[in-house]
């Protein structure tokens, strides 16, 4: 089953919210899940309204020419994102990435102006190891025969922990 959609016939005769539906109908297939529709619908309206916002017009008047404003672009991205992490800001920027694929694609804008939005870094995951104290003591307990309760299998208890130690447990997953 294939969505056929039309698009408008020039950026100057539909809205922004207009193209936005076209959008979502033309990647009907490829995002099937809803609570991703969802958020992607959610970041591509956020952004609009603040551009609205910033226009000082209704959203309903808004054109893909507002979209093509560098400035008024850069400043939209940046009041909707200033509180986000950046995380949520990349999924932002590549939902409109996609959307300006889409327009480039069908036509409807010459290029696509997300590259001049400054793109948060990834910060370096720190892994936290065990420290050595940390593995002889965890080690030293598997050993010990327990007081309390009969322990049919330490051996497979201190398999198992070797093996995690020796493939790099970290401290997160195991806690």
């Amino acid at each position: 089953m294939t969505h056929e959609t039309s698009s408008p016939t020039t950026s100057e005769d539909a809205s922004l919210l207009a193209w936005i539906d076209n959008y979502f109908h033309a990647s009907a297939i490829r995002l099937s899940a809803e609570s991703t529709l969802a958020a992607y619908h959610h970041d591509l309206t956020v952004v609009t309204d603040t551009i609205a916002t910033l226009k000082r017009e209704p959203t309903a008047n808004l054109t893909l020419a507002n979209i093509q404003d560098h400035e008024l672009l850069v400043a939209s991205f940046d009041a909707y994102t200033r509180d986000l992490g950046s995380a949520s800001v990349r999924r932002v920027v590549s939902v409109w990435n996609g959307f300006f694929n889409y327009l480039v694609s069908v036509g409807a804008v010459p290029g696509n102006p997300m590259a001049i939005l400054p793109r948060p870094r990834r910060r370096p995951r720190v892994t936290v190891g065990l420290t050595d104290d940390t593995v002889a003591q965890l080690i030293d307990t598997i050993a010990r025969p327990a007081i309390l309760t009969p322990h049919p299998w330490p051996q497979l208890d201190l398999a198992i922990i070797s093996t995690m130690l020796l493939t790099g447990l970290r401290v997160k997953p195991l806690v």
